[in-house]
């Protein structure tokens, strides 16, 4: 565990800051290039749309169908085998790194998760597959997390909040010191990678404590219009019809052009949010970038730039709170902006990716600052409870909802979703071909003490199901073909549903068995039982103990 932990937070504490500071100089060596050759006007259309062609390029040579983020990356850690695709994984991880450094709106920290995700399952192809699944994704993504942020502590609980969804001791020591390993090499090898400051005192609790209280439910209110937004980009990409290369040329074009003359809405957006921290906009320009941010990440991310929600969602919740301090002091009130600021940035972003916890750990460690934290914390808890109460779960948890994985039920429930029936069928059902006598059924069956048995003609295709009550009260010459005696009443499953469907269709099945067939075939494969499916779904309960309990009864 403690070689894991080290070679994976050796690696991503490299990778991670060399990714921050390759966005960062290709961002100003552009802004140096447009201000001495490029016209400066035309520069954002000029960026966004090299970027896109590359997009193009790079979506091609990787064949990639759809962008890979933290998504997957929850969603491997909740299955029994590791389903990140190493190779798309590196290729999304590309986009997003052209995508930041074109100036789209997106963020960093999103891909940064799942290539920590992606590194760390390159890695486990090379080591012992003993370990419990996710050490090695939890691993990663901590010391991604810790490593762009600073916040060993924050990478440490984002990891398990966000992506494990628990905590196992087996796993938390290798996480930890993956995590506080990546910080380590950052800070060692790199000047510091977050550019966010905070040069404002804070302010006592009781001072800041009734405006964040009060505040809260606004923040809450944004987070919801953040996440309405950046799904009704996806939406409008679909119903549009067009092709991906397209729309990100269209988008390219949009984006720039706003970005001539709002170039504050476009890239990573952290100068902004430092000016936004020391009290450098007005009331209505902060209204104004913070309509146009959400507006621009919406476009960029839905309609093919890839990249992260997490730092708009900063930015939006930034701009959210030096707004409401604004309003505030309009009014004649005392506020501390920088506080308020802080705790819409927290809150927003704490609802976007659902991490609560670890979105307050990052502002502690970032600042330093135990009131700023609180303030955060308060903030987080009023906004997530009205969001989730009155639009949904996180971003990352829509995404996997929208492709069938209801992630809220639980490891035990996406493995057995993800297990097909054909996997615990069984040949144990006693089978006659059609045109066999009703009286040697008879006869087999007593011998063998069935009551029940399947009838299949010479092509293996299912005809029926028949029971001895059916052949031994049966009005027919027993010289004649079982054929005759087949009904339609009983249960039969295809043999590609999950055991959670199977489960859910045998709920108030009577019987021995349940007849298991191919419907596009009708080819018969097995059959079922009952205790068929209460073992496979105990011995799934006992994976999920195994790893979220460190517990093998």
């Amino acid at each position: 565990m403690l070689l894991i932990g080290l070679s994976v937070g050796c690696t991503l504490g490299i990778v991670s800051n060399l990714f921050v500071k390759g966005v960062s100089f290709i961002t100003d060596f552009k802004n140096n290039l447009s201000s001495d050759i490029l016209s400066s006007s035309l520069a954002p259309i000029i960026s966004l749309l090299f970027a896109a062609i590359l997009i193009i390029i790079i979506r091609k040579i990787f064949n990639i169908d759809r962008w890979h983020g933290p998504p997957d990356a929850i969603l491997a850690s909740h299955q029994i085998n590791n389903s990140i695709d190493v190779k798309k994984g590196f290729g999304s991880t590309l986009t997003a790194f052209i995508s930041a450094s074109g100036g789209a709106s997106v963020g960093q920290y999103g891909p940064l998760v799942h290539f920590g995700a992606t590194v760390a399952t390159f890695l486990e192809s090379f080591t012992s597959k003993r370990l419990p699944p996710g050490i090695f994704i939890g691993c990663g993504v901590a010391a991604a997390i810790s490593a762009g942020f600073n916040a060993p502590i924050a990478g440490l609980v984002f990891a398990h909040e966000a992506i494990l969804r628990h905590f196992s001791l087996r796993a938390g020591g290798a996480i930890a010191i993956s995590s506080i390993t990546a910080s380590t090499v950052g800070t060692g090898v790199f000047n510091e990678t977050l550019g966010l400051r905070i040069v404002a005192n804070a302010p006592s609790l009781s001072e800041i404590t009734p405006i964040v209280l009060i505040c809260s439910p606004a923040f809450g209110l944004l987070a919801i219009l953040f996440m309405f937004g950046i799904r009704l980009g996806g939406k409008t990409a679909k119903l549009s019809g067009l092709n991906p290369s397209y729309l990100i040329i269209l988008a390219a074009f949009i984006c720039g052009s706003f970005g001539i003359f709002l170039p504050e809405i476009l890239g990573l957006g952290t100068n902004e949010m430092n000016n936004i921290f020391s009290d450098e906009y007005g009331l209505l320009f902060l209204l104004i970038i913070l309509l146009g941010k959400i507006l621009m990440t919406s476009l960029c991310i839905g309609f093919g730039f890839f990249g992260g929600i997490f730092a708009p969602a900063l930015y939006v919740g930034a701009a959210g709170g030096g707004l409401l301090a604004k309003v505030i002091l309009f009014f004649g009130f005392s506020v501390s902006l920088p506080a308020l600021a802080l705790a819409g940035t927290a809150a927003v972003g704490a609802v976007a990716i659902g991490a609560p916890i670890a979105t307050t750990l990052i502002i502690l460690e970032f600042t330093g600052s135990y009131e700023f934290a609180v303030a955060a914390m308060i903030a987080v808890q009023v906004s997530n409870f009205i969001a989730h109460r009155l639009y949904g779960d996180s971003l990352f948890d829509l995404a996997l909802n929208d492709r069938g994985y209801k992630i809220g039920l639980g490891r035990q429930h996406i493995q057995m979703d993800d297990m097909p029936l054909e996997k615990i069928l069984s040949n144990q059902a006693l089978t006659f071909r059609e045109e066999t006598s009703i009286k040697d059924v008879n006869i087999k069956m007593i011998k063998d003490k069935v009551t029940e048995a399947v009838i299949i003609n010479k092509q293996n295709e299912y005809i029926g199901k028949i029971t001895i009550y059916d052949t031994i009260n049966s009005k027919v010459d027993n010289k004649k073909e079982i054929k005759k005696l087949l009904k339609d009443n009983h249960l039969v499953l295809n043999n590609n549903i999950s055991l959670v469907k199977s489960i859910e269709e045998a709920s108030n099945f009577v019987g021995e068995f349940i007849p298991v067939k191919n419907f596009e075939t009708n080819q018969y494969v097995g059959s079922i039982n009952e205790s068929d499916l209460f073992r496979a779904y105990l011995n799934l309960q006992n994976q999920v103990l195994f790893v979220e309990k460190d517990t093998n009864n």
